[in-house]
């Protein structure tokens, strides 16, 4: 989930990513990755931290040239086979000198998936005039996106959320909203 407030005169980026891995093969995995797409800039670092307790975040603390930002969550163990493991992580960043573009994408991360839910929220008075849901087929870019159908719920809490569920997304894909 990404959530877009307004700080000021800049923007504010809360994003939580949380994945239930099952590992189906005997490999001994220790570390799962995850990366975010980032394009804008701050005058200081984000922040980073794990949402569960005694997981480690190894981090790449800065964007590379593709605008990936990529860290790697340590369990501590190895997975067995079999096992069922929930990771996850919030990174919150403000674009005080470069503005983000405004759109958010999520990928499979190289592993099959089963679903990838996609959400974007805003604080209700902060809505945007328009949101759509989109895949690309690989890089996120203007040209090459499908439109997809996506759920807009107004929550209790003053924010409004947009949804798309991919069931069975394909790895090279990228799901996620474009706004304006």
């Amino acid at each position: 989930m990404l959530f877009v407030e307004i700080e000021g005169n800049h923007h504010r980026y809360t994003r939580s990513r949380e994945q239930i891995i099952r590992c189906n093969q005997s490999i001994g995995a220790r570390l799962i990755p995850q990366g975010w797409y980032w394009t804008g800039q701050s005058s200081r670092p984000y922040e980073i931290r794990s949402i569960f307790p005694g997981q480690v975040i190894f981090d790449g603390a800065r964007a590379e040239q593709d605008h990936w930002i990529y860290h790697w969550i340590y369990l501590g163990r190895r997975i067995t086979m079999g096992e069922v493991v929930h990771v996850g992580t919030i990174v919150t960043v403000e674009d005080d000198v470069l503005p983000m573009r405004e759109f958010y994408a999520e990928r499979a991360s190289g592993f099959r998936m089963r679903n990838l839910k996609v959400v974007l929220r805003f604080p209700r008075s902060e809505e945007p005039k328009k949101v759509e849901a989109c895949k690309w087929p690989g890089v996120v870019s203007s040209r090459g996106a499908e439109i997809l159908p996506s759920v807009r719920t107004v929550n209790n809490d003053g924010t409004v959320d947009f949804v798309i569920v991919a069931n069975s997304p394909k790895r090279r894909s990228r799901y996620g909203f474009r706004w304006e």
